[in-house]
């Protein structure tokens, strides 16, 4: 196992979502540990033209490519995948090195200054979705209180969905203050630059310790709020007894837009064939 996109270095993670459209969402290393970090972003876009049929934005390869160019990487770029019975839609996933200042990069990649105060969140993380040009930018920071959780909303425009949003997090979690344990937070803009979704990220250890745990409080609040997860109930069956310190279960995202419900993804790395997870 060699991937950084799951705890024990699985190269593949599916994601469930509240939302009532049933899709298929999962995320991958688009090759083997032989490839170099710093090629990964090359083959990301090309992987993209084969499945779509056309390339992607050379323009934004090229800003992506110039700054991951002279710093080092630790995954270089994932690919992602939402499949319904109607749309086939991709995403690239490219790093952004630690140590690469905001004058690098171009407003194609990060349109204004940063949402928090400096030193309170540092980029990490460039989606693309080549389909609807939207473009979203991850940040980890340290714990986020409620009031930043405001100051997000409100510089965003979705300050009307500011108690919606506290109130799913901490009914996620279980418990009052558990905004504490956000880890990151993400902006999603397209090609104009007005931010479509605010996404606040954690890992679920952080909110529940073991996968067990993970899989039963997520598992209960569906059922009180009639989400359909029969996927994640499936593929987290292998984790009922697992009482050690949460490593399948992964991120858990709420993603908070102008008109719909905020929405509740979670992460998972699926179980190994025979294990009794399918």
């Amino acid at each position: 196992m060699f991937s950084r996109l799951t705890p024990d270095g699985y190269p593949l993670e599916l994601t469930f979502s509240s939302s009532p459209e049933p899709a298929v969402r999962y995320a991958l290393e688009v090759a083997g540990p032989e490839m170099p970090e710093h090629q990964r972003l090359r083959e990301a876009f090309r992987l993209y033209q084969v499945l779509a049929g056309h390339p992607a934005s050379a323009e934004i390869e090229r800003a992506l490519a110039a700054v991951q160019a002279a710093h080092e990487l630790s995954y270089g770029a994932w690919f992602g995948g939402s499949h319904t019975k109607a749309t086939d839609r991709y995403k690239i996933y490219a790093e952004i090195p630690k140590d690469a200042p905001l004058s690098e990069f171009p407003t194609e990649i990060f349109p204004g200054a940063l949402p928090l105060e400096p030193g309170h969140s540092q980029p990490v993380m460039f989606g693309y979705q080549p389909e609807s040009d939207v473009r979203e930018v991850y940040f980890r920071t340290g714990t986020l209180a409620p009031e930043d959780i405001g100051r997000l909303l409100w510089k965003n425009n979705l300050s009307h969905r500011y108690h919606e949003t506290l109130e799913l997090i901490q009914a996620t979690a279980g418990r009052p203050g558990s905004t504490a344990a956000l880890a990151g937070f993400s902006l999603a803009f397209n090609g104009d630059a007005k931010t479509r979704a605010v996404s606040l990220f954690t890992e679920a250890k952080f909110l529940f310790g073991s996968d067990a745990n993970a899989r039963r409080s997520l598992l209960k609040l569906a059922q009180a709020r009639c989400w359909p997860l029969p996927g994640y109930e499936e593929v987290s069956r292998a984790h009922h007894h697992w009482d050690a310190i949460a490593g399948n279960q992964g991120v858990i995202a709420w993603i908070t837009t102008a008109d719909n419900p905020v929405e509740l993804r979670i992460s998972v790395r699926p179980p190994d064939p025979g294990s009794g997870g399918f």
